[in-house]
């Protein structure tokens, strides 16, 4: 019925308009179309008062039938089907349509899909990064393997592929903080597409430009400048003891924590329930004080010791932090080998486990901390600090307070601050957390503020800038020994910055046991074996005559039960004796930095005139140089002292609120 209908239809078009003159006119039809169950029931074409037997009669002689009216207007030996045909184009389905008027799509099976891998080279070594293109368009990147660590570099390779996908483009801004590994997972991406043959430029948009809003001026007691371990410490310090003050912390990075996740996770104890838990007897500031100018060689700044650490402080900076839950092992140790009465703990976890902490301290204890705020001034009247001048990611507005702490650490993440105070570490591994960019110094550079400290805090690593092969042989440039090397990391990274363009090798043999370390070492690149110590010698380009004199001159020492020099204890030395040998070139690790803000007794900080700045304090790496400088003195100062001088820089805040 469908196609007879169909056939009717075009029968009277043809009737009406196709008879070749003027007065040639078609019966007034009516076309009436039933649809029943989606179907066409009957397509009629007719005078108005025509029946159905009667349609027909109209459009053919009055003696023919249905088959020879449709012969009438085509010929004996077509089928009406044909009869359409030769009258009208061929009806197209809607499909049909389609396909004329646009260009074939393909189906999802048919469409361009093509997966690449590239290997390209981050930050902590070569990462797998897989792209898969789809006719064209990005529809997935992949980080597959990475070495990136944890905190600074790996929350790029989740971050990175959704922005390149959300815009399509593999110029899309990096992470903070994790530059090498944002535009390796975008070289990744580029190189796939310029594999899939594809069209650059269509993938080159550059970053929209964000217009800031000038947002209303706040007002509150203190604003606490980064949100670290210091600025976090200063924070709970006051939120514990005044809630009625009102504070604001301000971070310029999208999460808090700091430096922490790169530390050990481990801080100087004070009296702390460790003690009373293992029966040891507790230091005393005096104590600190008298290792960190052994340890340093330098006069160092007694009343600061004596403030941040105090044994009451430090005991009450661990309670405090094991009441809200950290994760403490019930353990203490030995913050060096060379002071017995110095003592540390050490957190579940360490560095990772601490930066967990804080997330869950915050999370559970929330207190107003505005992330991605960045401190872009400092407001003052004449001498004062009044508040501070921030930055988000819409606005700009002033923050006007009676104290501003600043808690912004140090300046590792900045090339041009490390040349220019510390450039004999300037071309080491740099681990610093990625916001430590020396904000502190660049805020109060209109203030004349006096500065103290020199160095950077850190170990020694391979080129890989992870761990050692296990040794206990260390040599310079000129194939001489020149530290103890099982002597804590900050002395061994000291030792190593003084040495002859900075170049040191660690040694061993293959008398351990297990040469796993030293063979993944060798796998990797980041170590070399040799069959004898000339080959070594050679291989490494130090001097071999004095290479073999240091090695002979070290075995006899322990073969004799004596040290081999430079107080390595016989018991943790190993001769170099059995082929094949080890050698890995050696590389200093930036953690932190020395060189800081001078402060008082009081963590206010001072000009160069010696005169207090009102309105300002500071606390944490902006201010350590203070306490000790060059190397740091042992473990679990660096944490200790964040956590007990942003609690003393908030006593101090709190006293000058009352004033």
């Amino acid at each position: 019925m469908k196609k007879l209908a169909s056939v009717f239809l075009m029968l009277s078009m043809v009737l009406a308009v196709g008879c070749g003159s003027e007065e040639a006119t078609a019966p007034e039809v009516v076309v009436e179309e039933t649809v029943v169950e989606d179907e066409v029931a009957t397509g009629e074409v007719a005078p108005e008062d025509a029946g159905e037997d009667e349609a027909v009669a109209e459009v053919a002689p009055e003696d023919a039938g249905e088959d020879e009216a449709v012969a009438e207007v085509a010929s004996e030996e077509t089928t009406p089907e044909e009869a359409v045909a030769e009258v009208a184009p061929e009806e197209a389905t809607p499909e049909e349509a389609v396909a004329e008027d646009a260009p074939e799509e393909a189906t999802p099976e048919e469409a361009i899909k093509t997966t690449y891998v590239k290997q390209v080279k981050g930050f902590g070594g070569e990462l797998e990064v897989e792209t898969e293109i789809v006719d064209g368009k990005i529809v997935s990147v992949t980080v597959l393997n990475h070495s990136e660590t944890a905190g600074i570099g790996e929350p790029a390779t989740t971050e990175m592929p959704a922005r390149i996908v959300e815009k399509q483009s593999y110029m899309v801004d990096g992470v903070t903080g994790a530059t090498s590994t944002s535009n390796a997972i975008k070289e990744a991406v580029r190189l796939s597409l310029e594999e899939s043959g594809a069209d650059l430029s269509k993938y080159e948009v550059a970053p929209e430009e964000v217009v800031l809003t000038q947002a209303e001026t706040e007002t509150t007691d203190v604003v606490i400048v980064g949100a670290g371990m210091s600025g976090l410490m200063a924070a709970y310090e006051i939120y514990e003891t005044d809630p009625d003050v009102n504070f604001i912390v301000v971070e310029k990075l999208d999460k808090i924590g700091g430096s922490i996740y790169g530390t050990s996770g481990v801080m100087y104890a004070g009296d702390s329930f460790a003690h009373e838990a293992t029966g040891t007897e507790p230091s005393t500031s005096q104590d600190i004080l008298e290792w960190f100018e052994e340890a340093t060689g330098e006069d160092l700044n007694d009343d600061v010791i004596h403030t941040v650490f105090s044994q009451s402080r430090s005991e009450e900076t661990v309670d405090m932090l094991a009441e809200y839950g950290a994760p403490f092992l019930d353990t203490l140790e030995l913050t060096t080998p060379y002071n017995e009465k110095l003592h540390y703990v050490s957190i579940d976890g360490k560095g990772t486990g601490m930066q967990a902490f804080l997330e869950k301290l915050v999370e559970e204890n929330p207190i107003d901390i505005r992330l991605n705020t960045k401190a872009t001034a400092l407001l003052t009247d004449e001498n004062a600090v009044t508040g501070i001048v921030v930055e988000d990611e819409t606005s700009s507005y002033e923050i006007q307070a009676d104290v501003v702490i600043l808690a912004t650490g140090g300046f590792g993440s900045n090339p041009e601050m490390m040349e220019l105070y510390a450039p004999e570490y300037a071309d080491g591994f740099i681990f610093t957390n990625p916001g430590a960019t020396g904000d502190g110094f660049i805020l109060t550079e209109d203030l004349n503020v006096n500065k103290v400290g020199y160095g950077t805090m850190g170990p020694i690593a391979a080129s890989d800038k992870k761990g050692l092969i296990p040794t206990s042989f260390m040599i310079n440039a000129n194939g001489q020994r020149f530290v103890n090397e099982k002597t804590t990391g900050p002395f061994s990274q000291r030792a190593v910055a003084e040495q002859p363009d900075q170049i040191a090798f660690v040694i061993a043999d293959s008398s351990a046991e297990d040469l796993t370390p030293y063979e993944s070492a060798v796998e990797k690149g980041t170590a070399q074996k040799y069959d004898s110590i000339e080959e070594l010698a050679k291989g490494i380009n130090v001097d071999v005559e004095n290479l073999t004199k240091e090695i002979e001159a070290y075995n006899l020492a322990v073969e004799n039960n004596q040290s081999p020099g430079f107080d390595l204890p016989v018991e943790k030395a190993t001769p170099i004796l059995k082929a094949p040998f080890y050698a890995q070139d050696v590389t200093i690790r930036v953690n932190g930095t020395f060189t800081s803000l001078e402060i008082n007794g009081d963590l206010q900080v001072v000009n160069a005139d010696g005169e207090v700045i009102d309105g300002l304090v500071a606390a944490g790496e902006l201010t350590v140089g203070n306490v000790y400088t060059k190397r740091t003195p042992g473990g679990g100062f660096g944490i200790s002292y964040a956590g007990n001088s942003g609690r003393a820089a908030a006593q101090t805040a709190l006293e000058m609120i009352k004033e």
